[in-house]
């Protein structure tokens, strides 16, 4: 069962960065149908916009950070802008913010055209890269789905345990990827959304390897292993 999730992640002072947006209803309408023409899918279901679900807390949302920049992960930045958010930092590597490719092209578009994300660049350094500002965040550019994916580490204090999250974004698009090192379609990697195969491995294979270390790992697509995973502790949303 596939998903199009946002990840919100909430400070004690009331500050919380989303990974990723999901989309507005309308344009998960149609990127379902799109689904249902190249892979026989069900309908999709639409639970409503980021600022919809969030409601009175979508104004809190003080930053952004992206798995990636394809449309179904950014396409809700304008929604979030029109909750009555204050400026929002976009926060983006430069491989984000400078080389997009066809199919990135126009999610980055839509976050430089947004009226309330600002982009900013985080540092360039090797590994790790701490997001300013947000103790606890750091992201690893992963590359293999995008010249800009990248895994987004969070770590979470829960009474004396830290629990560390890694959103994966499209590394894989199910959890089997991780677990058997299972490689997406090949039509799916050549054609639809070219990919680079060997990198991929190697993301795989570090997922892998943290996840038993005892971090969660986040697929974004895989709805069934995000409510496995992270929704029995959060807050659920039906309508």
């Amino acid at each position: 069962m596939m998903s199009h999730p946002a990840i919100a992640v909430e400070w004690a002072d009331g500050r919380v960065l989303l990974i990723d947006t999901g989309m507005v209803p309308a344009d998960a309408l149609a990127f379902g149908r799109r689904l249902e023409l190249i892979g026989d899918a069900d309908p999709i279901v639409v639970h409503g916009s980021p600022s919809y679900l969030m409601a009175e807390d979508a104004w809190r949302v003080r930053a952004l950070l992206f798995t990636h920049l394809h449309e179904d992960h950014v396409g809700a930045v304008q929604d979030i802008c029109g909750s009555g958010a204050r400026e929002i930092r976009a926060f983006m590597t430069r491989a984000q913010a400078e080389r997009p490719t066809l199919l990135t092209r126009a999610g980055l578009q839509t976050v430089k055209e947004s009226s309330c994300a600002r982009l900013g660049l985080l540092a360039d350094q090797p590994l790790l890269k701490p997001v300013p500002g947000f103790d606890g965040v750091w992201v690893f550019q992963g590359g293999g789905h995008t010249p800009g994916s990248q895994l987004v580490v969070v770590k979470v204090l829960g009474g004396d345990r830290v629990r560390t999250y890694v959103a994966a974004g499209d590394a894989v698009n199910n959890h089997d990827g991780i677990r058997h090192d299972v490689s997406k379609p090949l039509l799916y990697r050549t054609l639809a959304v070219p990919e680079f195969e060997a990198r991929l491995g190697q993301v795989r294979a570090l997922l892998a390897g943290v996840e038993h270390e005892g971090a969660v790992i986040l697929v974004a697509h895989d709805q069934n292993w995000l409510e496995r995973t992270v929704l029995p502790w959060s807050r659920r949303f039906d309508n």
